[in-house]
């Protein structure tokens, strides 16, 4: 199934090829990036499917079982159980080592499991519509080579994320989503509002990044590893306070890329760049982003507990303001 690497690299080559020629692009040329997310989309379908196939169906009174079985071990010890929490083995996984630090491998790492595969569909599917849609949108502009070179590397950059198997890789392909969305946002940068948005997202953002960042640090102190298979493994051994650490700095770089409150005023600004390409910000991959981040480390919040709670706090809190605000909007953007 080493097949499924295709699916964040056609977009990353689709940027590779439209970025040289992105001042000379004719019109035909830019079906580049469509065509390569298109084909990205089917081979997601397919990941999908080889997924669901190989995912074996619940078994009756599985709730049941699994609800006596954390009474009898205990609530935190099921808490920090992955199995409990439904954290299923990947179907495929593919690993490429770059160095050796402390006596731990870094490097790349593929992982595809049901989550994966939900989100490799969602992401392509929206970014497929946002790419053709952008063809007759960005038809007059003299820029639309970039514009098309720098939204398939958006969209690599998620899917790649999606498909970590390791918190450095997904910090890595983080920061990439951040620089791409700084790009999109200003990419009418001959007005001020475009220029000053972007910087606003950028800089907005880039606090809970450094959350994130923190967050690994404290992971690796107490794992010397980002495998989240390790990560997650060592949960029983962590200290209390280095775990609620760690899931709250998590926590803080989900809700820059999520624009939660208080790191939510980024958001309404960031309607400054190209239609489109605010539509795949917030569908398929800035926000969505730290929505998967979070459920990715699901253990981690859970084995916490007072982690989960400021999770629904955080949620609630901005749904309830957002709806506020909604009532007083009159861009329909």
């Amino acid at each position: 199934m080493d097949w499924i690497l295709a699916i964040p690299a056609l977009p990353a080559a689709a940027f590779a090829l439209l970025t040289p020629m992105s001042r000379t692009v004719r019109t035909k040329a830019l079906w580049i990036a469509p065509a390569a997310i298109v084909l990205a989309l089917v081979l997601a379908c397919a990941a999908f499917t080889q997924v669901y196939a190989a995912t074996p169906a619940p078994e009756p009174h599985a709730a049941e079982a699994a609800a006596g079985a954390a009474e009898a071990v205990g609530e935190s010890a099921a808490l920090s159980d992955p199995a409990v929490l439904g954290v299923a083995d990947p179907v495929w996984h593919r690993r490429f080592p770059l160095a050796s630090v402390a006596g731990s491998s870094l490097g790349l790492g593929f992982a595809l499991d049901v989550t994966a595969a939900i989100m490799l569909v969602v992401v392509t599917l929206v970014g497929a519509a946002v790419q053709v849609y952008s063809l007759e949108y960005m038809r007059t502009d003299p820029r639309r080579g970039w514009y098309f070179a720098v939204l398939s590397l958006f969209t690599a950059a998620m899917l790649a994320l999606v498909l970590a198997d390791n918190y450095l890789m997904l910090y890595v392909m983080w920061e990439l989503m951040g620089l791409c969305s700084y790009l999109l946002i200003g990419f009418w940068h001959e007005q001020e509002a475009p220029r000053k948005a972007a910087v606003k997202a950028f800089l907005t953002t880039r606090i809970g990044d450094v959350g994130f960042a923190l967050g690994l640090a404290v992971i690796w102190t107490q794992t010397r590893s980002f495998e989240m298979t390790e990560v997650f493994g060592s949960i029983p051994n962590w200290a209390p306070a280095a775990l609620t650490a760690a899931s709250l700095l998590l926590l803080a770089g989900a809700m820059g890329k999520s624009a939660q409150v208080p790191l939510h005023v980024w958001l309404p600004d960031a309607m400054a760049g190209p239609t489109p390409a605010s539509a795949l910000i917030h569908a398929a991959t800035m926000v969505a982003a730290g929505v998967y981040l979070v459920a990715r480390s699901l253990p981690l919040f859970a084995a916490s507990g007072f982690a989960l709670e400021v999770v629904l706090f955080v949620g609630a809190l901005t749904a309830l303001l957002a709806g506020l605000m909604g009532l007083v909007q009159h861009d329909i953007k």
